[in-house]
């Protein structure tokens, strides 16, 4: 891996084999001399690097008086940079608490939330406020975004926010404005007020994301195509169709080039399609929520839920156009996967049954469509 420092800026571009990122870098920048270490930020994780001599006598920091500049974006915290484990700061009690919430993520991740107990999260939360004094507070703010992860994972929306919002209090103090970090906590802050009906927060906090992330990432980087997708999602939902279809679009040409058969290309596919359907331009809806079954049905397969939600859209766009043969067929491959990979108790299961039944209605198939209406009815008394 190669890094080319810009001195400046405080920033630096990686070179993975050809593929190029713009990341920061992050140290006690007063103290630059040859050779001094440091530590480069990257969506892709961070490294360790040295600023050498150049050929001819000269070093990659020659502009000295920069650096007066750039160590006010950083407050004068010697470890900021540090991992725990190499300043030694970090009590055994610390690591371990570590330990067990980096489990608790990893079992979330590879098995989902039924088996998290609820008892443990909180004994975890308990034994990092108590060793707050003895790590840096760079260490404590990644910590604090980890448990917002897991309480956010587990639904409980009320801790999520409160350590997403003390990490975003660190990290605010301490970091460069244009961190990457504050990005990503800016994204989960969005994520979770766009999922818990917080419209307004998440549309603040995806701007922030989105501010830093042009700022500093490539202009085709993924993660700025994410950030594009979440905002045309959000406006969907704030009524502002025109914005949503302009994020979905930029979303798009960064994803065409980058991985054309990318599962996150076919969710802004899948989007635009929403947008579009919105909009009354049900030809566009239905192209580009094609666009997406392509993709899925390659990369996932036939039994993937994600499949399963594709052909619901497709059923709703068609049963909205009064093409009912093409809409039942639609919502009877959805219904196929979702009885075979779903809980009986899924709420998108009950939702397609809905969705048949008032079709069968409309086609005035009435014993059906009864029949449909009270498996969706079942499925949703039992939940409540």
């Amino acid at each position: 891996i190669k890094v080319k420092v810009n001195v400046t800026k405080a920033t630096a571009e990686i070179d993975f084999g050809g593929y190029f990122e713009k990341a920061e870098l992050v140290g006690e920048l007063k103290r630059v001399s040859p050779y001094s270490p440091f530590e480069v930020l990257s969506q892709k994780g961070n490294y360790k690097v040295a600023i050498v001599p150049l050929p001819g006598g000269g070093t990659s920091f020659s502009k000295r008086k920069e650096w007066s500049k750039i160590q006010t974006n950083f407050q004068e915290e010697s470890r900021i940079g540090k991992s725990l484990e190499e300043d030694g700061t970090t009590e055994l009690a610390f690591k371990e608490t570590k330990l067990k919430l980096d489990r608790l993520l990893c079992a979330v991740e590879n098995k989902g939330t039924a088996n998290i107990n609820s008892a443990e999260t909180e004994k975890i939360e308990k034994e990092l406020e108590e060793a707050k004094t003895q790590v840096t507070r760079h260490e404590l703010a990644r910590q604090y975004n980890k448990l917002g992860i897991l309480y956010n994972e587990t639904a409980n929306y009320q801790k999520s926010e409160e350590y997403y919002a003390k990490s975003l209090s660190i990290k605010q103090q301490i970091l460069n404005p244009q961190s990457l970090e504050l990005a990503l906590i800016h994204s989960n802050l969005a994520l979770l007020y766009r999922n818990t009906g917080k419209y307004i927060k998440a549309k603040e906090h995806f701007d922030s994301c989105l501010r830093i992330q042009k700022e500093v990432l490539d202009p085709k980087h993924p993660n700025l195509a994410l950030t594009y997708n979440g905002l045309g999602e959000l406006s969907v939902k704030l009524g502002d169709y025109k914005r949503a279809e302009e994020y979905q679009k930029e979303a798009i040409s960064i994803q065409e080039v980058l991985h054309p058969k990318d599962p996150q290309l076919a969710t802004s596919y899948s989007g635009l399609g929403v947008v579009y359907r919105s909009l009354g331009n049900y030809s566009r809806a239905e192209e580009y929520y094609k666009k997406c079954l392509d993709i899925r049905k390659e990369i996932l397969g036939p039994k993937h839920p994600d499949l399963a939600l594709v052909y619901n859209n497709l059923a709703v766009l068609y049963r909205s156009t009064g093409n009912y043969e093409k809409s039942e067929k639609c919502y009877r491959k959805c219904l196929n996967i979702q009885k075979e990979v779903l809980d009986p108790q899924s709420p998108f299961l009950a939702l397609s049954y809905s969705g048949l039944g008032e079709l069968c209605r409309r086609k005035g198939k009435h014993n059906e469509a009864e029949e449909y209406l009270n498996k969706a009815l079942n499925i949703r008394q039992r939940v409540l």
